[in-house]
């Protein structure tokens, strides 16, 4: 019996001991065994799959989005000439720049021709100013005018829409309708927006006189003309508009 406990304790040591040893592991009587480095698998990846980019062709082109084309510049508007004689009653009115030495010196000049002339000077003042109300109708009431000039934008030069306007300017002209009228842009002094062209497309039919290249003395404003800057710049109209039949 005892010859088979030891058999059997042998057989049971050697089956204990390979089992360590597969595992890796170590044995208490053994000591700890060697471990193997098992093998690491490459992983495998998909293969990449390039797509080449198709060319372009006549049937494949890209759409384009159209613009709409931009609307075509107004003809200018012939300046008016305007029949400054014996008897005419004329009526400036407009901005603060009327009062600058321009309305006076127009005054002078219709004068020598016989005629008359009487002002209004609306201090900041603008085209929705003289569209609104009754002031432009009461004057035209009582002063009964054969020839109006307006004088108006000074204050609307940095306007970010000047296209706002437009609607403006042409409930004025239909105020002044039949008579002969003249619509004149302000002296520039710092450039402008668009308030020019709005005017010059907007103010027909009475004349147009763009004051763009008249030279202008300032005052101290840097702003307004002197009372010679207003002179001057009533000389360039009157010369390029006014005749005496």
């Amino acid at each position: 019996m005892r010859r088979r406990s030891t058999i059997l304790t042998i057989t049971t040591a050697v089956a204990l001991l390979l089992a360590v040893v597969a595992a890796g592991g170590s044995s208490p009587v053994l000591g700890k065994g060697k471990r193997r480095k098992a093998k690491a698998t490459p992983l495998q990846l998909p293969p990449i799959a390039y797509v080449p980019i198709a060319s372009a062709s006549a049937s494949a082109a890209p759409s384009v989005v159209a613009l709409p084309s931009a609307a075509p510049m107004p003809a200018p508007v012939p300046s008016a000439h305007l029949a400054i004689a014996k008897g005419t009653k004329v009526l400036v009115f407009g901005d603060s720049m009327v009062d600058a030495g321009f309305a006076q010196r127009l005054q002078k000049l219709v004068e020598a021709r016989g005629g008359t002339l009487v002002h209004d000077a609306w201090t900041s003042s603008s085209t929705t100013s003289w569209s609104k109300g009754e002031r432009l109708d009461n004057l035209l009431v009582v002063h009964k005018p054969d020839v109006v000039i307006v004088a108006l934008g000074a204050n609307e030069v940095f306007l970010p829409s000047p296209e706002a306007v437009a609607p403006r300017v042409r409930s004025i002209v239909q105020k002044l309708a039949p008579r002969a009228c003249l619509w004149v842009s302000p002296p520039l002094w710092k450039g402008e927006t668009g308030i020019v062209g709005v005017e010059r497309a907007n103010s027909a039919p009475c004349g147009f006189y763009d004051s763009g290249s008249v030279v202008v003395e300032r005052a101290k404003d840097g702003i307004h003309p002197t009372p010679k800057g207003g002179s001057d710049w009533a000389d360039a109209v009157f010369l390029a508009v006014a005749s005496e039949s």
